[in-house]
């Protein structure tokens, strides 16, 4: 009540006393939350539900059921609610969704059952009442204040994830059918030239990272023709050829995974970026391959003439 009535005050102040005043109103107002939130939690009826889940999927799947549960009580009907729930668990989807490809490209899976023990600690600490049973006996402020603290998870997981991310690197391994491997580089590298010249948004904030990919193709695609053209149909040519269309296959797909999937950005961003190193060591093999294939026909080259 007091915070109420210093927001009634400051709105008939002029600008720069408003300034001020609305610096000591927000500080006042995460008091007041806090102590609310603390007062909730000790009053809730409902003790913490056994949450035995052991992976953030299985996390994911028990709150959009909670939701769900949410959507059908009398809280459901509020306009606020009625709105934000559906958002929210789009949201959880999409999380889901992400820690599936996750799983899928990269070894994890450790990490990810370490996370959900760290939610746990989060949520604990923070008062957070994710883990309480829902129904509709639960009063509407219950529910008002589940949704807020449901809408925090995909955040703090998130930020965990990609901090696993930048340790663990992509390991997933493609068996995808091949097409004449310089071929198939070469028609690649013009779909990236249409790809630099789109201006859909969703293409432009990767248009670095795509720019990137293409610049290293085109280098390794100018050691790996002049190899092939003076050694033929060497058995180290053969290897070059399959390692380069390889990669060739792994960019496409992780561009077209990342401009069709709606992953946030900076996975993208990273994801993308993990493939332009990728393929600097490829080119850096290919360089010394080609260093020494050098070195070795003018030791012959000298040897003739002598």
């Amino acid at each position: 009540e007091v915070t109420a009535h210093n927001a009634v005050l400051i709105s008939g102040s002029c600008c720069e006393e408003m300034s001020l005043s609305l610096v000591v109103l927000l500080r006042e107002i995460k008091s007041v939350k806090a102590e609310v939130r603390s007062v909730c939690f000790e009053d809730l009826d409902a003790s913490p539900c056994n949450m035995t889940k052991t992976n953030v999927e299985g996390l994911v799947k028990f709150l959009l059921n909670n939701l769900d549960r949410v959507f059908t009580c009398d809280a459901g009907s509020i306009p606020f609610m009625k709105n934000q729930i559906p958002v929210v668990q789009e949201n959880l989807v999409c999380l889901g969704s992400f820690l599936e490809h996750i799983v899928q490209h990269r070894d994890m899976h450790r990490e990810l059952k370490d996370l959900v023990e760290r939610v746990q600690e989060v949520v604990n600490s923070s008062k957070y009442v994710i883990f309480f049973s829902v129904s509709c006996d639960n009063p509407v402020w219950y529910h008002l204040l589940y949704l807020y603290d449901v809408k925090q998870v995909p955040k703090f997981v998130e930020e965990e994830v990609k901090m696993i991310c930048f340790k663990v690197p992509d390991s997933s391994l493609f068996g995808l059918s091949k097409t004449s491997g310089l071929g198939f580089l070469n028609c690649f590298l013009g779909k990236l030239d249409e790809l630099l010249h789109s201006k859909l948004e969703l293409i432009t904030e990767l248009k670095h990272q795509i720019k990137s990919v293409k610049e290293e193709l085109i280098h390794l695609r100018s050691f790996l023709s002049h190899f092939s053209n003076n050694n033929g149909e060497h058995d180290d040519v053969y290897g070059l050829v399959t390692s380069v269309t390889e990669m060739a296959y792994k960019s496409e797909y992780v561009i077209d995974s990342c401009l069709s999937i709606s992953y946030p950005l900076w996975y993208k961003v990273h994801w993308i970026s993990e493939v332009v190193e990728n393929i600097k060591l490829l080119n850096k093999d290919v360089s010394e391959i080609f260093g020494r294939k050098h070195i070795e026909v003018t030791l012959h080259e000298v040897a003739k003439t002598s």
